[in-house]
């Protein structure tokens, strides 16, 4: 089905848990027999389970985290204590003595009768001492084994909240990022908008044709802005759009405009782009080019996809004398370069080059449909 099992943590835990259940009753086949293995197997996987759960999550989360420090020790202290004597007492009534006759009938099955009693009387009369020191190896072995299982569990702990912790962080950070992207993309130069409305202005004065347009192209930019603008991405086509009738809206400037040049060829409008990313550029273009200059002003402007790559040219001239720089101008580069780097980290090409009388802009985005 194309799942993968360990996404789901409670069956990767419970896979882990009969693993160990096996492995211990392996370990406990030959001395115990496999009705007692399964048993003491059982009995062991329950009471670390038991404490390993306890402890993460009881133990760490309500007590030691909320830094009751000493008062945790103290637990698992008394716990570790209790877990110890449990093992003991199970081990006296159910498995070590079964276990110890076993092994021992085993070894003199083959001697005479006569031997085998005398063997047993010495067994018997031996044993308090033998069970003493037998005793105290499993007392060590069983607290050694409750210890290790609360390390694994506060280690378990810890690395979920590192995770979590983790989790959080980039979650802050990415919803830090989305802020400072939507406060970046509306950063529209208000003074285009305030030039658009005198020239308008001034075209209804002289009652022309081309006023009524101009106040659509202008409404369906604001809409574009206001409405489409929220989105996340948007699509090419009308981000396509709104250059082009920022570019119209530019002409209107002087009737006798011819040098600037703009093909919008072989546009794959499936494809979808970040709101008034390509503005900034196309701006720029027309602030430094000086097009009301005819004979040495000029804009070249292409634009093109192929797949889902799109491929941004600009090229402008540079006056002898630059226009003087506004404080309060443009998105500008660097904040587009920001915006590329938060929505495009790794996906984006992008070229400056300037010389005495070129400005040109090469810029490459690898967008998604």
């Amino acid at each position: 089905m194309g799942v993968n099992l360990f996404q789901n943590k409670w069956l990767t835990h419970i896979l882990i848990w009969l693993s160990y259940f096996f492995l211990l009753v392996w370990f406990f086949l030959d001395v115990l027999g496999f009705q007692n293995a399964l048993m003491r197997a059982a009995f062991i996987v329950i009471l670390h389970a038991g404490i390993f759960y306890l402890n993460l999550k009881v133990l760490l989360p309500y007590i030691l985290e909320k830094k009751w420090t000493l008062f945790y020790y103290l637990i698992i202290i008394n716990l570790v204590i209790m877990l110890i004597f449990a093992f003991k007492i199970i081990d006296e009534l159910y498995f070590i003595a079964g276990a110890k006759d076993q092994v021992f009938l085993k070894g003199i099955e083959n001697l005479p009768t006569e031997l085998k009693e005398q063997v047993l009387d010495w067994r018997q009369n031996n044993l308090p001492n033998t069970e003493h020191r037998f005793f105290s190896m499993r007392f060590l072995t069983n607290g050694f084994s409750v210890i290790i299982v609360l390390m694994i569990s506060t280690l378990f702990r810890n690395n979920i909240v590192k995770g979590e912790k983790e989790q959080e962080s980039s979650l802050l950070k990415n919803q830090m990022l989305e802020a400072e992207s939507q406060i970046l993309k509306w950063q529209i130069n208000p003074h285009f908008l305030f030039n658009t409305l005198n020239n308008i202005y001034a075209l209804s004065q002289m009652k022309s044709d081309r006023a009524p347009d101009a106040v659509h192209r202008l409404s369906e930019m604001l809409r574009y802005v206001i409405y489409d603008c929220n989105e996340e991405f948007v699509s090419l086509e009308h981000e396509i759009n709104y250059i082009k009738s920022y570019i119209a809206l530019q002409l209107l400037k002087d009737d006798e405009i011819s040098n600037v040049n703009f093909e919008f060829s072989e546009i794959n409008t499936k494809l979808k782009i970040a709101p008034m990313l390509l503005i900034s550029f196309i701006e720029n273009s027309f602030k430094h080019s000086k097009i009301e200059d005819l004979n040495n002003g000029w804009i070249d402007i292409k634009i093109r996809t192929k797949e889902e790559q799109l491929k941004l040219e600009i090229k402008n001239s540079i006056p002898d004398i630059e226009p003087s720089k506004d404080k309060q101008g443009g998105i500008g580069l660097d904040n587009v370069k920001r915006r590329l780097e938060l929505i495009y980290p790794k996906k984006y090409n992008l070229n400056i080059e300037k010389t005495e009388k070129e400005y040109a802009v090469y810029l490459t985005i690898e967008l998604s449909s």
